[in-house]
């Protein structure tokens, strides 16, 4: 399409093609229209992570080696964190880089076969959420295509990612409590 188009909600057209790509995300009858962030600032998080090639059902096999690791270990306090390397509003499902993370304040706990990364501290708008598994790619869409368009504020270079009280991933009803950190300067 051409820039004129794109910019008169072409984008927004081919959003929504994307999101048609998860059956879980379009199956969603979440509203979003009425959250309101809070904006705060993060510190940078140490983290053990797990990279996936892909948005879809093999996440689960990621946390799940994750969760070994963490019992196999016996952490007692960690975060877990998912990193969205990629918008899955504008890259194809199939494209997307996930990242599965870990995040233990024990500085003796290392790992010869998970590699390390630091998760970007700043300024971000945090969204708390509660949902199913297809919300997260619904809500996705809504922070990029409404609420940030509306807010006046932009996004840096800077991964939004998920901090989970309850990862679905990781539990048989396929449900989630989390906080959602997308970025932001004025």
């Amino acid at each position: 399409m051409t820039p004129k188009e794109w910019r008169k909600n072409g984008y927004k057209n081919y959003s929504t093609k994307i999101l048609q790509q998860s059956q879980k995300a379009m199956e969603s009858t979440a509203d979003f229209s009425n959250m309101m962030p809070t904006i705060v600032k993060m510190p940078y998080y140490e983290s053990f992570y797990i990279r996936n090639s892909g948005y879809n059902a093999n996440i689960k096999e990621s946390w799940q080696k994750l969760q070994t690791w963490i019992l196999s270990n016996d952490i007692k306090e960690y975060k877990e964190i998912a990193l969205f390397h990629d918008n899955p509003t504008i890259t194809p499902l199939s494209e997307c880089q996930y990242i599965a993370c870990i995040v233990t304040d024990d500085k003796n706990i290392k790992s010869d076969r998970l590699p390390n990364f630091k998760i970007s501290e700043g300024v971000y708008a945090k969204f708390d959420l509660k949902g199913r598994q297809g919300d997260i790619l619904k809500f996705i869409h809504w922070v990029y295509h409404e609420w940030l368009p509306q807010s006046e504020f932009e996004t840096t270079t800077k991964p939004s990612y998920v901090i989970y009280r309850k990862n679905n991933f990781l539990n048989e009803d396929n449900e989630f409590d989390l906080s959602f950190y997308v970025s932001i300067n004025f």
